[in-house]
């Protein structure tokens, strides 16, 4: 008889703790935020192992959320206040979340040795400023260059910067890529970052070639000995008329001494031409299609429009993506 009454509760026992952890083609996340009942936040990832947006929904401060996942990625939370914080997800792991909802950088994430290195990161950079924490990170991503931790801090110090500085984050993308030759997370966002980092600020303007849409060639050598601006632009972009209405004044207060050139990241040149068929604006302008991914584009390191790339005389790129508001000041010392 103690047998029957054994076995069932052996099998009850397994269900339960078969039910603490996932399977090993599995992730789960799961936690408490404290002073929180209600909400949502969302998770996404850059890599294709996890694609989309999902939402994670909190209720009565609990929350667990699972899914398949066939390899390592790094992961962002994104919460109501537009904060976030990075993760890594493991397959055949769950990781434990907990904080405060009014201290969500300060949350406790474990359950893996590449979260808790993360999060002990984290809690060692809260208070600090700005700039001593970018220092601390580049010495992280030097400390643990294999690890996933190191790519979300690189990731989120480095790699979405406004202006990356390229003496210090090409050793870094360096050594990462050294460490972790296979990831293709990794080798993805170089592939993306390093031309940005290749026109960085005192860098040489690299060479090129394009069509204009009057069907000029052009090249680098075109643009010798004057200072240089190029403009990156597009018609569906609203905020580019800023832009163009401030390099038009550039033009009229420097008719001669100030080279323009328009790269337009519009899906298609016919597109591009109808966008500026009524436009004064006095300049070569390029459209390749393809958006971001076109040639030009691409070997420019373009990342955002309405951007910029102001190259002086020498060759040299004196500024990028400079901001609309401060580009007249910016031009007119560089041609003082």
């Amino acid at each position: 008889m103690s047998l029957r009454i054994l076995f069932p509760s052996f099998i009850l026992l397994s269900f339960l703790l078969a039910g603490c952890g996932v399977s090993d083609d599995r992730w789960r996340i799961e936690g408490r935020l404290d002073g929180i009942r209600q909400a949502e936040f969302y998770v996404y990832g850059e890599e294709d192992a996890f694609d989309g947006v999902d939402t994670i929904r909190i209720e009565d401060g609990k929350f667990s959320y699972e899914r398949s996942l066939s390899q390592p990625a790094v992961l962002t939370l994104l919460y109501p206040n537009f904060s976030s914080t990075s993760i890594i997800a493991e397959p055949g792991k769950v990781i434990k979340m907990r904080g405060d909802a009014a201290k969500l950088s300060e949350a406790d994430i474990s359950g893996s040795k590449e979260n808790e290195l993360l999060t002990d990161f984290r809690f060692a950079c809260v208070g600090k400023p700005e700039n001593d924490s970018r220092l601390a990170a580049a010495q992280f991503v030097r400390d643990h260059p294999a690890s996933l931790a190191a790519l979300a801090v690189f990731r989120k110090y480095f790699a979405t910067a406004r202006t990356p500085d390229p003496a210090v984050v090409l050793p870094l993308l360096d050594v990462m890529k050294k460490a972790q030759p296979s990831n293709i997370a990794l080798l993805n966002m170089e592939a993306r970052l390093r031309p940005v980092l290749e026109t960085g600020k005192g860098r040489s303007c690299p060479d090129f070639s394009a069509v204009s849409l009057t069907g000029e060639k052009l090249s680098r050598s075109d643009f010798s000995g004057r200072p240089f601006l190029v403009l990156f632009w597009a018609t569906w972009n609203t905020d580019c008329t800023m832009q163009l209405q401030t390099v038009r004044r550039l033009q009229r207060a420097y008719p001669d001494r100030l080279q323009l050139m328009v790269v337009s990241l519009d899906a298609s040149p016919e597109v591009c031409r109808r966008g500026v068929e009524n436009d004064s604006l006095r300049s070569v302008m390029v459209c390749e299609g393809g958006a971001f991914a076109s040639p030009l584009a691409c070997r420019l390191g373009v990342r955002r429009v309405p951007g910029n790339l102001l190259v002086g005389a020498d060759g040299k790129i004196v500024d990028r993506d400079v901001p609309v508001k401060e580009l007249e000041e910016r031009v007119a010392r560089l041609l003082e």
